[in-house]
């Protein structure tokens, strides 16, 4: 049932992909546009994909009773608070509100894609599928509340597909029935359960991908092959991390490689339409190069192969160790600082200058990894297969063709098949960690990681281990330590955080942190809100000069289209605007262009200045000073 409404959802997502494009090129990007376009891509696509009759007649219905048993039961209850969480807030996710969801707007503003002028050059180069997922419910609703049930949706839908995954990689049965509750229990997986986070919508297409691979190995069927090839198109136009995954993903479809000669046109038209490809003949069409990227963001490489397999591997390890809550984390994070050697932190300065090896106070949507629970698990089933005594009980062995093998005594528990899947999948984690340069490793590999666990899950120690049920209890009890993260998460908090904190006799430094995190995530969604009750009624068009990690959804607000914001980089588009609203503390407001343009502001009797306005956006960052200068009547 989980992979019949897994094809509607992936068809779906192709039909907002496609309508984005398609619109975009008649300048029609609108509710309009989507109401006459949207339906009729998606009925199309339901022929172009058909589903194939299985003989059952289970429809879709949901078997309830299997969330009676305890760890069912611990996933829909994480759900369940991650759908309350997603309802009682506004989407808070930092690089949604400084250009995802910014060029989004832009977009629609303007009825169609283009190459916007900004001081954020991700809003033009980043790969446009998530936000082509969103758009037609920013065009109805006028609202990005809803936003968090793209990724909601698809986490329902994970636990099955990880199963087919795991069965046809060779896993036993039973291993597979605990990895496809466990496996989404990862704090990255649960913090972007109803997030507007990009990272997890990759994971999912990811899974996607290979589960239809491995149906249509088993049924020889051309349109499942098909619509695993469309969802890891799509998984590949979210992020550009994601496209080391094409690898696993080409050795997974190679034993009904041949199919695709049965495959019509039509299907690899929306196919290629729905990856990266669009975006990147975009990207070199404007800066010459496939990525987009200027020579600012050169950083966001590392340096050398070695700096990278370092750097990243660290990163991630740091992220698998963090657990759901940590209230003193900086003498941990300074005891890490101190165990690396000098030389090698030396090194990594320069080829991977964007390195952090931090613990946080509580995993977040926005620096979360594995996580200590699932990462626990995989560190006990690799001991105990390593140390557990042999030749206990048989596992699963399988050749290359057959479906879900025999039993046999390999104690790495992969089929021939799962072996050739996961050897891509070391290929391309570790292209990734020696290319990559980001200090955002433990999520961005999020991607990554169910497949990854095919070995540990399959391993004969953890076969072994769910045969006793005291190892079942802890596999339970480090899993369930995911439940905190919806309750807590300065995000979307389901619990009165600082209320509870202050009625316990905490130091009082930690409660003043405590404030401070939450009070500033609360106001994170509409940061500049204070900066709005100077703009007067009759102002539409809002200049700003801020630097590359500010958010200017607050000034578009509320989303109906009366106001649109421009970037202001040369004087003379500062004579078109009502007002002009700057950061003094950016670095764009300290460039040469930005200290004549505001000169002129401030020397101007047309133009009358705003107090200096203190505003939080980002903890780290502290408060900075803006400023609003509206147009003299």
């Amino acid at each position: 049932m989980a992979l019949k409404l897994a094809r509607l959802y992936v068809l779906f997502s192709a039909s907002c992909i496609l309508s984005g494009w398609i619109l975009s090129f008649l300048g029609s990007l609108s509710a309009l546009g989507y109401g006459l376009t949207l339906p009729a891509i998606f009925l199309g696509l339901l022929f172009l994909f058909p589903s194939l009759p299985d003989g059952s007649r289970k429809g879709f219905f949901i078997r309830f009773r299997r969330y009676k048993k305890p760890l069912p039961a611990l996933f829909a209850i994480i759900a369940l608070l991650c759908l309350i969480g997603g309802l009682l807030h506004t989407p808070s996710n930092y690089d949604f509100l400084t250009y995802r969801l910014s060029r989004l707007l832009h977009w629609q503003e303007a009825g169609s894609w283009h190459w916007i002028e900004t001081f954020n050059p991700r809003m033009n180069y980043s790969l446009p599928n998530a936000e082509w997922l969103l758009s037609p419910l920013l065009a109805f609703t006028q609202s990005d509340r809803l936003f968090f049930l793209t990724n909601w949706l698809a986490y329902l839908l994970i636990p099955a597909c990880i199963f087919v995954v795991f069965r046809g990689m060779g896993v036993r049965a039973k291993s597979a029935w605990w990895g496809m509750w466990l496996v989404p229990m990862a704090y990255c997986f649960v913090a972007q359960a109803a997030s507007v986070g990009n990272d997890f919508l990759g994971a999912a297409f990811f899974l996607f991908a290979i589960a239809y691979s491995i149906q249509a190995r088993r049924t020889s069927s051309v349109t499942l092959l098909a619509i695993s090839a469309l969802s890891i198109a799509i998984c590949t136009g979210i992020k550009a991390s994601n496209l080391p995954l094409i690898l696993p993903w080409l050795l997974s479809i190679l034993p009904c490689f041949e199919m695709f000669r049965r495959a019509s046109g039509k299907m690899f038209l929306v196919i290629v339409a729905c990856s990266f490809v669009p975006m990147a003949a975009l990207n070199f069409h404007h800066t010459g190069n496939w990525k987009g990227t200027s020579p600012e963001d050169k950083d966001l490489e590392a340096g050398s192969v070695s700096a990278g397999l370092i750097g990243n591997t660290l990163q991630a390890t740091v992220g698998a160790l963090q657990p759901p809550i940590l209230p003193f984390p900086t003498p941990i994070n300074n005891q890490l600082e101190a165990v690396i050697p000098a030389s090698i932190q030396s090194y990594l300065a320069a080829d991977f200058p964007r390195l952090q090896l931090r613990f946080v106070e509580l995993p977040n949507e926005e620096n979360a990894g594995l996580g200590l629970g699932i990462f626990g698990i995989v560190v006990l089933a690799f001991l105990f297969a390593i140390l557990g005594r042999r030749g206990r009980k048989p596992i699963y062995r399988a050749n290359l063709l057959t479906d879900y093998g025999r039993k046999g005594d390999s104690p790495i528990g992969l089929n021939l098949f799962g072996l050739m899947i996961y050897g891509g999948m070391i290929f391309s984690t570790g292209a990734y960690m020696a290319l990559m340069g980001s200090e955002s490793t433990a999520r961005l590999l999020s991607p990554y990681y169910p497949v990854l666990a095919a070995l540990p899950f399959g391993l004969i120690g953890m076969t072994r281990m769910l045969d006793e049920k005291v190892w079942c209890v802890v596999f339970f009890l480090l899993a369930a330590s995911a439940i905190i993260l919806p309750m807590t998460t300065p995000s979307r908090p389901l619990l009165p955080i600082p209320q509870v904190a202050n009625s316990f006799n905490l130091p009082e430094k930690l409660k003043n942190r405590i404030d401070l995190v939450y009070e500033t995530y609360s106001k994170r969604s509409d940061a500049l809100a204070e900066l709005r009750e100077f703009l007067p009624k009759h102002a539409k068009k809002i200049g700003l000069i801020c630097s590359v990690d500010d958010t200017e959804i607050s000034l578009w607000k509320p989303f109906n289209g009366d106001r649109r914001v421009y970037h202001i980089k040369t004087i003379d588009k500062m004579n078109d605007m009502d007002c002009v609203i700057v950061n003094m503390d950016s670095d764009a407001a300290k460039s040469k262009e930005q200290v004549q343009t505001i000169i002129q502001l401030k020397n101007s009797k047309k133009w009358k200045a705003s107090n200096l306005i203190p505003i939080t956006l980002k903890i780290q960052g502290g408060q900075q000073y803006w400023v609003v200068y509206c147009r003299s009547l």
